[in-house]
């Protein structure tokens, strides 16, 4: 009996270190897995975050005014497709204005049954003229319907402001005495003295209140 209790003290030593052997290495893979999907996790983010930051630039993108674009509707060039704005949820319809007692078609952009902008078609379907009435739309300088025009001195200190009476009345903003496009449009009722007459007589900047805001942008054909 003492041979026998001799030997199965080492075959239960044995067993244990098998079985601990075989439980540290369940460990092991149970941690092997937990970084595995640790990173799993990492990259899933990574790839969420360059998804978002390529929306926000796209987004950018479509909301950039410069001198011959508004978004993705580009002067003299054909009309994209809804395909191509629908991401952030554009819609384009058709519209005929009668400017002056004469039909005229024209594109109108909105989003949430708000009005975005306008253009029209010239030539062989090209976009001659865009109208902007939202600040969706932003220069690279980050000035939209709705700024004062003190902000757009600040960011445009070449500006040209001028008055016009051609197919009615305008008093005009543009970044710089050689830049005609964009155009940004001041009203009337922004003036000091709303019943001033400009006729042949310069247009000042102090004739304006501080607070007076760009009501509608103008891109249009400038060679």
């Amino acid at each position: 009996m003492k041979y026998q209790h001799q030997g199965f003290t080492p075959l239960v030593i044995i067993l244990l270190v098998v079985l601990g052997i075989g439980v540290v290495g369940g460990g092991y893979v149970v941690y092997q897995d937990k970084q595995q999907q640790k990173k799993l996790e990492i990259q899933i983010q990574d790839l969420q975050d360059q998804a978002v930051t390529t929306k926000q630039e796209t987004a950018q993108i479509l909301r950039y005014i410069s001198r011959d674009q508004v978004g993705v509707f580009k002067i003299d060039a054909p009309i994209p497709s809804q395909d191509s704005f629908s991401i952030e949820g554009y819609l384009l319809t058709e519209k005929t204005i009668y400017p002056e007692g004469h039909p005229q078609k024209i594109y109108v952009v909105s989003k949430n049954d708000k009005q975005l902008l306008t253009f029209n078609v010239w030539g062989l379907g090209k976009i001659g003229d865009i109208k902007v009435q939202s600040s969706e739309f932003r220069t690279d300088k980050s000035i939209a319907v709705g700024s004062t025009i003190s902000d757009f001195i600040k960011a445009y200190p070449q500006y040209r402001l001028w008055y016009t009476a051609e197919e009615g009345e305008k008093f005009i903003l543009n970044t710089a005495i050689n830049a005609p496009t964009p155009q940004f449009f001041l009203k009337r009722e922004d003036l000091l003295d709303s019943k001033k007459n400009f006729h042949n007589k310069e247009i000042k900047v102090s004739d304006f209140n501080a607070n007076a805001k760009i009501a509608e942008i103008r891109v249009y054909y400038s060679p």
